[in-house]
């Protein structure tokens, strides 16, 4: 049984990466400065189509073929189901103003990172109701040719009416 074991884990070691994977070469200060300041331009970006009720602009800051969105309790598990539902989501509000009041970048490697961060402002309906927003938002960004793309995003917001 020690010997299926031990067998089982070369196999699975192998198959993760185990000797024959490279090493990951380790990145300076500068270039994880450089990484967290893309991420961050991404997210500025993020924010001024919100900012436009621009839910295609949105979407297009996520990878097409492997994009998917949590938001809330509603996962939307592709590209397309995203489109849809971010189309649902901004086509009910007449107006956002908002600005980040957090961010934090992780750098997982030269082409992968995680940005978490919290947002604070206002959303108005067409229907004329006011609330305070404050949401926070994690991503995955992967770099690709086009730059830096979402592969995951969440988000979670508290909305407390104006009076």
């Amino acid at each position: 049984m020690r010997a299926f074991f031990s067998v089982s884990l070369a196999l699975l070691l192998a198959g993760c990466g185990g000797d024959g994977a490279p090493v990951p070469q380790e990145l300076t200060a500068a270039e994880r400065s450089e990484i967290q300041a893309e991420v961050l331009d991404w997210a500025d970006r993020y924010l001024e189509a919100a900012a436009n009720l621009d839910f295609m602009g949105i979407v297009l800051l996520f990878d097409q073929a492997d994009g998917h969105f949590l938001r809330g309790s509603r996962y939307w598990s592709t590209w397309d189901a995203m489109r849809v539902g971010m189309e649902e989501l901004y086509g009910g509000w007449d107006a956002f103003e908002g600005q980040w009041a957090t961010r934090r970048v992780d750098v997982l490697s030269s082409d992968a990172a995680i940005l978490v961060g919290e947002l604070t402002g206002m959303v108005r309906f067409e229907d004329g109701r006011e609330f305070e927003n404050q949401a926070g938002f994690s991503f995955v960004l992967r770099r690709t040719p086009e730059g830096w793309k979402g592969l995951f995003g969440q988000a979670a917001a508290t909305r407390t009416p104006v009076q």
